[in-house]
């Protein structure tokens, strides 16, 4: 399996590394990367090969960006007042080509976007998700659980 992993910090839970990425326009799950990332993925590029670091991983199939939340699980309120859960203490974006065919997860965190997005982690726990196009901004702030 081809990866090309374009960042990683040097430390997972207190890293005060941050990044932004621009990714193409396409189908994209925003959430907890555990609840749809291909278990071959998730498993074997993410965790096995990148010890479950944050940032950007590209591999044949599509995708995705990866930060880790401030209080590591819970429940965060993102800025379109949608609850998002987390159980591996990140939040990500997934493009579709990722996305486990299985997967159970809320569809009102996939979305459509019509032109380039851009996935932001400040490196302590708040992210940003925009597109112009589609005049689309979420803001997810992990430093407050709810």
């Amino acid at each position: 399996m081809k990866m090309n992993v374009l960042y990683r910090s040097s430390s997972v839970m207190v890293s005060t590394k941050s990044f932004h990425k621009q990714l193409p326009h396409g189908n994209y799950y925003i959430g907890d990367i555990c609840y749809v990332l291909r278990d071959d993925v998730f498993q074997d590029v993410w965790c096995r090969n990148n010890h479950c670091e944050p940032g950007y991983y590209e591999i044949e199939d599509g995708s995705f960006c990866v930060g880790t939340t401030a209080f590591g699980d819970g429940y965060y309120l993102g800025s379109d007042n949608e609850r998002y859960p987390v159980d591996a203490g990140n939040i990500g974006i997934v493009s579709a080509g990722l996305i486990d065919v299985g997967a159970r997860f809320n569809k009102k965190h996939l979305h459509k976007f019509h032109g380039p997005v851009t996935f932001k982690w400040d490196g302590i726990g708040i992210f940003q998700v925009v597109c112009e196009a589609d005049d689309y901004t979420l803001v997810i702030d992990t430093n407050d659980e709810h």
